[in-house]
């Protein structure tokens, strides 16, 4: 058996598992250069990306209700507040957005000011932007996840420390929440610092971003109807199928017209007004943006076959109105509840036709934010709707001629991003282009419009010559080439209900026919995808993977020769966007991810792919001498890349490792604090190393008090130096429960600390102690005995039973030798080797005077004579 001692190597790496993660102060307020232009601040997206924005200090944003009568008399500089508070330049959902007489770029300045607010207890917030044409106020919230299985005590913890105020919880899942950053704050220090903390998946201060409809009124003449319907064969594909009203398109955006005799819309909801009249608002909207959800209605089920108007992709499918774009800003959180409100109303797809501005004031291209709130939506679609087989979000690329790359929200595998394509094939000069293309369409332009003269026919301008004013001509763009995306994705579903939500994705995809138009920005090449079957495809930065092509999806979906569930792992994912997906298509989603799932560190492999769950770089099945198999790891720079790395997984010298007690990972395996040992390893506890190590309640960590009972009201509770117990003296509330670790036997403990001779317990082995169980529930007898066997050892200096003799040593001739046998040879007895030997009086083994024996091994006069002649003291 091999005996580890870990000692200055536990000590050393010890901050790397202290309960409570140390926080990096951000390093914000500092001006950066990205994609040459300047950023001062950031925030962590949901895939741990930085996300940057800059703030401008010459405008702020401020609560409603602030009295400018509280200011009087105030300044800054020249700055009279008062004056400042009564001139806003914009009223907006819950602020007013206020300009200040000082440089964009005087941060002391705006903190002074900020600083009287604090006073006042006024909050005060940054406004920032993405060099957009319109800037992004906040409000002092910050939206955020907690990673999945974040315990509640943790969560408290966590805000506790920051002294933040939950606001909002999500209500389809209790790890999203909204908090109030208390007044003076920082909303970008604070999100960077939750997220830093390692239990928190993303968080983003919240703002108020004005989205654009991505309609264009296009240049070229007048198109002829419905072109773009037979552009994806979707004649012939009604032959197979045309939709019902089971199948549900949800049209989320500017309202639908609910009583278009076109239109088969059944209850939604208005997130502007919060109401259930999900119709366009007339005095809120120009007549340019009021109608674009009424239009999108219309090419993706209109009515078809019944002598009006015009005909939509799915002919019978139900449309679902959310109203959600506007004139005004929405919250990140507005926009991911009506997402998710069309998911829980049933709908099966989801169009977007609006999105970010792509432009700065100059018409360059702009980077725009990631907004994680949307990225939750899109995984709650996925993973919660249809009843679990998913439902899919549709979004339009947006109309700036713009690589895709600078879209932020468009960089998700599991939406369908759609470019447009005009009547000839060729992809529209505005339509935007890039990687994340999935598909093309065509952005007809023949569709429905609010009734009478009030949407894109107002007054009979906008140049339309159509005579039905319930119609119209002058709606194009990516906007209407999403909706007829929509539209052909629906009816392939009404064709195989039972599609999973991979076997969509796939479907549409591998059926999108590769068109022969060409692509100045960019030719044809392989590009991988996690819901191809085949795991890539030829991709145009024009056109994704091809045309939509709905003759070939309702066949291949009827057939189930393409919309069979894609298997994108061996496992299932656990972490990040792998989260609430049947990754490898056995019907059950998320296997075992209540306890981290498969694939995590320590746990068996034979190759690299079983260990996914690690979630790491460089992943490693590592196989060494004396292991059956190997261990799954990977390597990292902090707990934060490790996947649970808060709860049970560690960065441990660089590799992601398990955190766990002496040899529970698995048989054959043992992990502790964080290393993994080969079996049979013999693990010594170290209290002061700050690892809880076998034998141990606690070491140099803290812990909330109300997780230690429930009946305290706050406060912390320190490891004591003996790390067998809790200190609670600074916990506030007073415990109400037994308290196991404070040395007291309340309740129902059994004992609460301490060891108990085994002859005392009812049937347990009679020999050894007993020691205290951690939950204080009884005593550990596992370490009890039938009787206490000394086994002889040979060469300890001990005669011992079976022996003759033991002089500790291997000298020969001395009298005993190295089998501690009395040597026959030996004639004449050597003094000091604690043996009376022939000639001696006495051996006591030393030369202490007046002990009973001398250096030549005669008895001392005046001594008494130790029974046997040999000294019983041994000092070892």
């Amino acid at each position: 058996m091999r005996r580890v001692l870990f000692g200055v190597l536990l000590l050393f790496s010890a901050l790397l598992f202290a309960e409570t993660p140390q926080l990096v102060i951000p390093d914000l307020h500092n001006t950066v250069i990205r994609d040459g232009r300047e950023y001062d601040t950031y925030y962590y997206d949901y895939l741990g990306n930085k996300n940057y924005l800059l703030q401008l200090y010459d405008m702020v944003a401020l609560p409603h209700g602030v009295e400018p009568m509280d200011f009087d008399g105030l300044s800054v500089g020249d700055i009279s507040l008062s004056e400042l508070i009564s001139e806003p330049l914009e009223n907006l959902q819950n602020v007013n957005l206020v300009k200040l007489p000082i440089d964009k770029t005087d941060r002391a300045s705006w903190l002074k000011v900020q600083k009287i607010f604090a006073e006042k207890s006024v909050g005060f917030w940054p406004v920032v932007t993405y060099h957009a044409v319109d800037p992004l106020p906040l409000d002092g919230d910050v939206d955020l996840q907690f990673l999945k299985y974040t315990t509640v005590e943790q969560k408290k913890a966590l805000l506790a420390r920051f002294h933040l105020e939950i606001v909002e919880i999500n209500q389809r899942d209790d790890n999203g929440v909204k908090v109030k950053v208390p007044v003076g704050g920082d909303p970008f220090a604070v999100a960077v610092k939750l997220y830093e903390s390692g239990f928190v998946r993303w968080a983003q201060p919240s703002w108020l971003m004005k989205y654009e409809t991505r309609a264009i009124t296009p240049n070229d003449p007048y198109f002829n109807r419905q072109w773009h319907l037979t552009q994806i064969q979707a004649p012939s594909a009604w032959v197979e199928e045309t939709g019902d009203a089971s199948v549900k398109i949800a049209i989320v955006d500017s309202g639908v017209d609910t009583t278009h005799p076109d239109l088969n819309v059944i209850t939604g909801y208005d997130f502007i007004d919060g109401d259930s009249d999900a119709n366009p608002n007339f005095s809120q909207d120009d007549h340019h943006g009021m109608p674009h959800g009424t239009a999108c209605a219309g090419l993706a089920a209109a009515k078809s076959d019944n002598g009006l108007g015009v005909a939509g992709g799915c002919w019978g499918c139900s449309i679902i109105p959310v109203r959600l774009i506007g004139d005004e800003g929405i919250h990140p959180t507005t926009m991911r509840n009506a997402l998710e409100y069309a998911v829980d109303q049933g709908a099966w797809v989801i169009n977007n036709s609006w999105g970010p501005p792509g432009k700065d004031k100059y018409g360059n291209c702009i980077t725009s934010p990631v907004d994680s709130s949307q990225a939750q939506a899109v995984d709650y679609a996925r993973t919660n709707g249809r009843g679990g087989k998913g439902t899919i979000m549709v979004w339009a690329a947006g109309n700036d001629g713009c690589n895709t790359s600078y879209q932020g929200s468009l960089k998700n595998d599991d939406i369908i991003v759609v470019s447009a394509i005009g009547s000839s094939g060729s992809m529209e000069y505005y339509s935007n282009y890039g990687v994340e293309i999935d598909v093309a369409a065509g952005a007809g332009n023949v569709t429905t419009d609010t009734q009478g003269g009030t949407g894109y026919n107002y007054n009979g301008s906008d140049g339309d010559n159509l005579s039905d004013l319930d119609y119209t001509s002058a709606f194009a763009g990516t906007s209407a080439a999403a909706p007829v995306t929509s539209g052909a994705i629906a009816t392939m579903m009404a064709a195989n209900p039972d599609m999973t939500f991979s076997g969509v994705l796939n479907c549409v995809k591998a059926s999108a026919f590769k068109t022969t138009k060409s692509c100045n920005k960019g030719g044809w090449a392989s590009q991988t995808d996690p819901y191809l079957a085949s795991g890539s495809k030829d991709h145009s930065p024009c056109y994704g993977f091809g045309v939509v092509d709905l003759l070939s999806m309702v066949v291949g979906a009827k057939n189930g020769t393409c919309g069979a569930c894609v298997s994108s792992s061996p496992i299932d994912l656990c972490y990040g966007v792998g989260t609430g997906r049947d990754d490898d298509c056995n019907e059950i989603v998320d296997d075992d991810c209540k306890d981290g799932g498969k694939g995590r560190a320590a746990d068996p492999c034979t190759a690299e792919n079983q260990c996914l769950n690690v979630a790491g770089k460089d992943i490693k099945c590592e196989m060494a001498d004396g292991w059956d198999g190997g261990y799954c790891t990977a390597t990292c720079t902090k707990n934060t890349d490790c996947y649970n790395g808060a709860t049970g997984v560690e960065c441990y010298d660089g590799r992601c490792i398990a955190h766990c007690d002496f040899n529970t990972v698995r048989s054959g395996y043992a992990c502790l604090a964080g290393k993994i040992l080969p079996e049979g390893t013999e693990v010594i506890p170290v209290c002061g190393n700050k690892i809880k190590e076998d034998g141990e309640l606690c070491d140099g960590k803290y812990t909330s008090c109300a997780g230690l009972d429930g009946g305290f009201t706050g406060g912390y509770a320190y490891c004591e130096d003996d790390c067998k117990s809790w200190d609670i003296s600074q916990c506030s509330g007073g415990g109400d429960q037994p308290f196991c670790g404070d040395g007291k036997i309340e309740g129902a403990e059994v004992c609460d600390g301490g060891s108990k001779p085994c002859e005392d317990i009812d049937s347990a082995k009679p020999e050894g102690n007993a020691s205290c169980k951690f939950d204080c529930s009884g005593w550990d007898a596992s370490e009890c005995n039938e009787t206490s066997v000394v086994e002889p050892l040979c060469g300890n200096g001990i005669k011992e039973s079976g022996e003759e003799c033991d002089d500790g040593n291997t000298t020969p001739n001395d009298g005993c030798d190295q089998f501690c046998k009395k040597e026959a040879t030996s004639s004449t007895g050597v003094c000091g080797n604690r043996i009376k030997e022939s000639g001696e009086e006495c051996d006591d083994g030393n030369t202490t005077p007046s002990d009973g024996c001398d250096q030549f091994c005669k008895i001392e006069p005046d001594t008494k004579t130790l029974k046997g002649g040999c000294s019983s003291l041994f000092l070892f």
